[in-house]
């Protein structure tokens, strides 16, 4: 049991602490803009994702490809 050698633990790098806890910060920041961003996106009503994809369907491309139309002459 006493014949064992000690082994050490190497100190860290303030510099890698620091990185890694600025790195997770970021991240969780990252995570709550996009939450942010979808709920914005969402229609107003939708029950479920599926409507307000339907919804938002309805609205852009139907009327981009009527404005484009319109600017051809077809």
């Amino acid at each position: 049991m006493f014949d064992q050698p000690i082994i050490e633990r190497k100190s860290s790098s303030p510099l890698a602490t620091s990185l890694l806890v600025l790195s997770a910060v970021c991240l969780l920041t990252a995570i709550v803009l996009v939450g942010a961003k979808i709920k914005d996106q969402t229609v107003v009503g939708a029950e479920k994702p599926t409507d307000s994809a339907q919804t938002w369907y309805n609205k852009g491309p139907k009327k981009a490809i009527k404005n484009l139309e319109e600017i051809v002459g077809e």
